[in-house]
């Protein structure tokens, strides 16, 4: 039986269960209440969004309509209040035990079902008749494309990234569970050292793990442990636009060999959905044709102001760097609207890992090498080698196997170019594929640091922040800072102030994923330089603040400024959590 009610805290999959048993009711009313919940949060637009283009979100009004108002949600119990501190799992827990309460209610014929509950069930009914007959279905009908600016170019043009959402909620829900779907069934047949998009599982001896690119720095630690004085090779190979650019019949393939592997029963009814999600889109047709739309990019062109030379665009990857890999013209046109997956859709993580999973086994790892560590998140690869030779061999047959699977990587360059005599350039940081390296002091072909997963490892083993995630942090602190200030005449000026002033006081928290930060003068002059930041912009809010509202702006509220300002002397919260990760870190 399946778990049902309150309890059924995940979506649970039996894997002698095929797609079609596996849209429950109880597994869908968990997507409604997941969908609810984001509803809930307040969700700041960051400043590279236009503001009145709708977020990336399923429709509010229409999960409104099949939940129960927030006011009627039924309170936790005070022990179950104390023991969460995640106010979305509280959310979560608290809307769950309403609806299975009035769904109990109404089955026991003890009450009229409410209309919310209604519409619900008039949504699981649509969606599972949707499942199994899909062919009248069009999925491209309901996409919708957010442009999210990335960079500014050479040529003085705003490339942005494209993410695509579903604004339709029913395939929505089809995309989504079938993506939990696949996740759970094929995870067994993913190599250990895939990182990103797992469900919780045994890693390393750990039981129900979820991990992360942290692990990837605690692998490097213990692989520096394990091979004590001796030199340490590293080569990385980034695939380009790797969502962009995954071929739609490769997928298919890489799906079906692993469906056969995992014995997925009745593998046609999820396939149907999978197909259908690769049919509606492609980079060439959805997005590449929005490059000549002034209608799209109308809004986006006014945010910048006129401080851009050219235009705002979407890039692929370019004709000759593709014909690497299909060799044809001919093919490649052939193929041009069957490239692509969108970025923000549920099936494309599992896309990922499927896909590139049968790359990693068939170059790097075809067999066990104690003196080689290779893993990867996301479509982001390490290796590293005790051997120069074996290193360069295992990413040329890496790169040669990408080229096969259709996807086309960075091209290598010597990276003794990246050096000044010992100095390592910012050329360096700049490289996506980096051609095997000495991890080390010296010139030439010898670099101290690696750079992954928004980490920087020296070759001693100490580690600290990438100079673009430190900037993040800056710039995360900047944001709360100015959006403190905008509003000018608060309804409730006392709670706006204390709120907000937490909001920029608050920052200990920013470093809670970076676990495999420890405490060394890298680190502690990265955080230090925050704290500062932090508590020069808090003094500024507090002179601010204090002069535009003198007569609101009373002595509680003043406190609130003033408590976090005096310890100017004390470890400041980026320190203070810095301990707390080092002291977990080395537990």
């Amino acid at each position: 039986m399946m778990a049902r009610g309150p309890r059924c805290f995940f979506y649970t999959v039996y894997m002698q269960m095929s797609f079609l048993e596996y849209l429950t009711e109880d597994n869908l009313i968990e997507f409604v209440i997941k969908e609810r919940v984001k509803c809930t949060q307040k969700q700041n637009l960051n400043k590279d969004r236009v503001q009145h283009i709708e977020q990336a979100q399923t429709p509010a009004a229409a999960v409104q309509a099949m939940t129960p108002p927030r006011n009627l949600w039924r309170r936790l119990r005070r022990s179950s209040r104390h023991k969460i501190d995640r106010v979305e799992i509280k959310n979560k827990l608290s809307l769950r035990n309403t609806i299975y309460y009035d769904l109990k209610l109404y089955r026991n014929n003890m009450v009229i079902a409410p209309p919310y509950l209604q519409e619900l069930m008039a949504f699981i009914s649509r969606v599972q008749e949707m499942a199994s007959d899909v062919s009248t279905w069009d999925f491209s009908s309901c996409i919708k494309v957010i442009a999210q600016f990335k960079e500014d170019d050479a040529d003085g043009n705003a490339i942005y990234r494209p993410l695509t959402i579903y604004n339709s909620l029913e395939i929505k829900a089809l995309i989504s569970l079938a993506s939990t779907y696949l996740t759970t069934a094929v995870d067994d047949y993913l190599h250990e050292e895939i990182l990103s998009y797992r469900p919780l599982r045994l890693y390393h001896g750990k039981e129900n793990y979820h991990t992360g690119g942290y692990d990837a720095i605690a692998g490097l630690r213990r692989f520096i442990e394990d091979h004590p004085g001796q030199k340490i090779y590293v080569a990385e190979c980034d695939i380009q636009k790797f969502y962009d650019a995954i071929n739609h019949e490769v997928v298919l393939d890489s799906f079906r060999r692993i469906a056969e592997q995992a014995s997925i029963p009745a593998y046609h009814e999820v396939e149907r959905i999978l197909k259908l999600y690769l049919d509606s889109y492609s980079f060439h047709s959805n997005i590449m044709a929005l490059n000549d739309s002034q209608e799209y990019w109308k809004e986006y062109e006014r945010q910048h102001r006129g401080k851009i030379k050219g235009k705002c665009l979407f890039k692929w990857v370019s004709d000759d760097d593709f014909l690497r890999c299909y060799k044809d013209p001919a093919k490649l046109e052939f193929y041009k609207d069957k490239i692509g997956v969108p970025q923000g859709g549920a099936l494309s993580c599992i896309i990922s890992n499927v896909v590139l999973n049968e790359v990693d086994r068939r170059s790097v790892l075809v067999k066990e090498d104690p003196d080689r560590f290779f893993v990867r998140f996301g479509d982001d690869i390490l290796l590293t080698h005790t051997d120069l030779q074996e290193c360069t061999r295992l990413i040329d047959a890496y790169t040669r196997e990408l080229e096969r699977h259709l996807l086309p990587s960075h091209p290598f360059k010597p990276m003794d170019e990246c050096k000044n005599g010992e100095k390592t350039t910012k050329e360096f940081w700049k490289r996506k594929s980096k051609a095997p390296f000495l991890w080390g002091p010296g010139e030439g072909n010898a670099f101290e640091w690696i750079g992954f997963v928004g980490y920087e490892v020296r070759y001693t083993g100490e580690s600290r922040l990438r100079l673009s995630t430190l900037d993040k942090q800056f710039g995360s602190i900047n944001k709360r800072y100015h959006s403190c200030i905008l509003k000018d005449k608060p309804n409730n000026t006392r709670g706006y102030l204390s709120s907000n002033i937490r909001k920029v006081a608050g920052m200990n928290t920013s470093l809670s994923k970076f676990e495999q930060l420890d405490m060394n003068p890298y680190s502690i002059q990265q955080v230090k330089s925050l704290d500062r930041y932090r508590l020069t912009k808090i003094e500024r809010l507090d002179a601010m603040l204090s002069a535009r509202f003198a007569q609101e702006y009373t002595d509680t509220t003043a406190n609130l400024v003033n408590r976090f300002v005096k310890h100017r002397d004390e470890p400041t919260s980026y320190y203070r959590r810095l301990m707390e990760i080092d002291s977990t870190l080395n537990d």
